[in-house]
Parts: structure tokens; C-alpha cells; sequence
């Protein structure tokens, strides 16, 4: 007799939306979490207390969030052409980490970062992808998994890629 147990509700997809006042100090912490904890800066950084202070920046561009069951898991910040953050951007390397694909697609230029535990010390690499790789990148970030058709295609379509 077949199983009639229900199969899994599929994955949600996180809600992104403005951050709301109440969520900019966990969205300051979530941001340092990001830098100090992924290696990108060191964690007494001058760097550190600007992206702390998410009430300032969103005081100065727009703060979005992504929200799933678990609360906020990513982050970024919209700043309007001629503003001051976006005039920072024109001349200085902006940074955005995420585990969103549609973030990342947008990105001028991709680093993907991995971290592996060799004996007992962290390695992280992180190697700049472009072309096929940058697709499976955005299709891996999308689904979860490497390969997959369906993902690919979402992937290069965010990326603006056609294939013929």
C-alpha cells in the first residue's frame, strides 16, 4: 500500500521588504555578523561600527531585509544615484555579502567564498566567477545544489545571459 504521508511543503523563498525601525539594530548586527564573521574585515575594523550603525545608513538610503521563518537572513542597502553612499560607490569598492541569488546577480563583479576545515584551522578561498561559473554560482545559491537545468536557467536569465 502506498504511503500516504504528505510530501514536504517546498522550501520558501525569504520575503524581502524595507526594514521596519524595530529590526535596524539586529540588521546592524546581522551586517557586522557578515564582515567579522565571514573574514572579510577584521573584527576591530574602523569599518565595524558603520555597518553597525544600520539606523544611520538607513536614515541616508533604503535598508531591505530578507525575512524567512528564522527572521532576518540577508541584508542590503539601496541608495539613490547622487546620494552620498551612492557617490562613496562611484569611486570606492562596495561590498555586499549575501546567500541571495538575486542579489548577487547584480553585482558588477561575483567572489565566491568557501570555507573549509583543514586539521583544526578555517581556510576560506574566495575566487572570482564569471562566464558558465558565474551561472552555475547563481543556479547553486538558488537551488542549494550544483547542476540542475531549471536552476541554471533562472540563473542566467537573472544574469541577463541567453543561451542559443
Amino acid at each position: 500500500m502506498p504511503s500516504t504521508t504528505p510530501a514536504p511543503p517546498p522550501p520558501r523563498l525569504p520575503l524581502i521588504r524595507r526594514a521596519r525601525p524595530d529590526e535596524l539594530d539586529a540588521v546592524g548586527r546581522l551586517t557586522v555578523d557578515a564582515y567579522v564573521g565571514g573574514g572579510v574585515i577584521p573584527p576591530d575594523a574602523l569599518y565595524v561600527e558603520f555597518l553597525g550603525d544600520a539606523r544611520h545608513r538607513d536614515a541616508q538610503a533604503e535598508l531591505w531585509v530578507a525575512v524567512d521563518g528564522r527572521g532576518i537572513v540577508g541584508t542590503v542597502t539601496f541608495v539613490e544615484p547622487g546620494s552620498a553612499l551612492a557617490e562613496v560607490a562611484r569611486t570606492h569598492q562596495v561590498l555586499v555579502v549575501t546567500h541571495l541569488a538575486q542579489v548577487a546577480a547584480q553585482a558588477a563583479d561575483q567572489i565566491a567564498v568557501t570555507k573549509d576545515v583543514i586539521g583544526d584551522e578555517t581556510v576560506a578561498t574566495a575566487v572570482r566567477v564569471t562566464g558558465r561559473a558565474r551561472v552555475e554560482e547563481i543556479a547553486r545559491m538558488l537551488s542549494g545544489e550544483l547542476g540542475g537545468t531549471a536552476a541554471e536557467r533562472h540563473a542566467a536569465d537573472l544574469l541577463g545571459v541567453h543561451r542559443d
